[in-house]
């Protein structure tokens, strides 16, 4: 009964969020007067949020700052139905990308910045064959955006961000339990490559130009399988609820940009691991799918920008 509130919450929670932020489409009387106070280089693309770039001024690198982070964390392996315990394994990963930031025009203590990488993950730990919790080792390659807005504090700057990243991974799992009893959900993932996605939120502080101090929370989940119509299916309501809740967001951020370095963070993360909540029993929700190998996560790590 408790598990069905949940659900009931979560759902209830997604539906309100799409309902609130539909009323953003509409809200385009105050874009013209905002735009006449902007300079032409804000006119350009950015990233493909043409709203948001018109939004803000200058400093905006081409091709990005060349960026290399690495990163340490500890992980809680879930898989539902499954009765025996895994192990917590520990990680470690690389990602390389480029950096992006942009200044608001009239508010230049408030930043725009986001973060395209390719990643590499290891996910290990120290069990034997013989424990009885499950020992698990992932190997995953991911590409990925971060986004989210924060505060300049001088040479410093503290940014709240969203990271959404598609991974390929293949995981391995240890223990003599398996070979006497194989069970056929895990079975999907022990040593196959398999697609799955990833969601992060987390705080960035930037010492100063080149260092920054990085600490996150990631949920990521390995699919059991690829149905590519249901999950095409499950992208694009997550994609209509995603955008919609952008239009809301930049509108708080053109009314209050400091206000919406908060309500962006707050947001966006809460969408995201309310998605991702849904999909602990329907990898493709709302479609009918099975559960997936699921990875939740506190990261931390540093980042070079070059």
């Amino acid at each position: 009964m408790i598990i069905n509130m949940k659900k009931l919450f979560i759902t209830l929670t997604f539906i309100v969020l799409l309902f609130s932020t539909s009323r953003a489409v509409n809200l385009t009387t105050s874009r013209n007067l905002f735009e006449q106070n902007l300079s032409d280089s804000t006119k350009e693309s950015f990233n493909g949020f043409d709203d948001r770039e018109k939004t803000w001024e200058k400093r905006k690198w081409r091709s990005g700052k060349p960026t290399v982070a690495v990163h340490f964390g500890f992980s809680d392996v879930n898989l539902k139905n499954f009765a025996l315990p895994f192990a917590n394994p520990n990680l470690i990963g690389l990602k390389l990308g480029f950096t992006k930031r942009t200044d608001l025009k009239n508010y230049p203590d408030v930043i725009y910045q986001s973060f395209k990488y390719l990643s590499f993950d290891y996910y290990y730990d120290n069990t034997s064959a013989r424990d009885a919790e499950i020992g698990t080792e992932l190997i995953t390659v991911a590409l990925g955006n971060e986004k989210g807005y924060g505060y300049k504090l001088g040479e410093a700057s503290l940014i709240l961000y969203n990271d959404n990243s598609l991974n390929w991974s293949r995981a391995s799992f240890q223990n003599n339990l398996l070979t006497l009893l194989p069970d056929e959900n895990l079975s999907r993932f022990d040593a196959r490559f398999r697609f799955g996605s990833a969601t992060s939120a987390g705080v960035k502080y930037h010492i100063n130009s080149l260092l920054v101090l990085d600490a996150n929370y990631q949920r990521l989940i390995v699919f059991p399988a690829h149905l590519f119509w249901q999950w095409a299916g499950s992208v694009i309501i997550e994609g209509i609820s995603g955008a919609l809740l952008d239009r809301f967001i930049d509108e708080v951020v053109k009314s209050s940009p400091k206000a919406g370095v908060i309500v962006n963070f707050i947001l966006k993360n809460a969408l995201s691991y309310a998605v991702y909540e849904l999909k602990q029993d329907k990898t493709n929700w709302p479609f009918n799918s099975r559960p997936p190998l699921s990875f939740d996560q506190f990261r931390f790590g540093l980042n070079f920008v070059f």
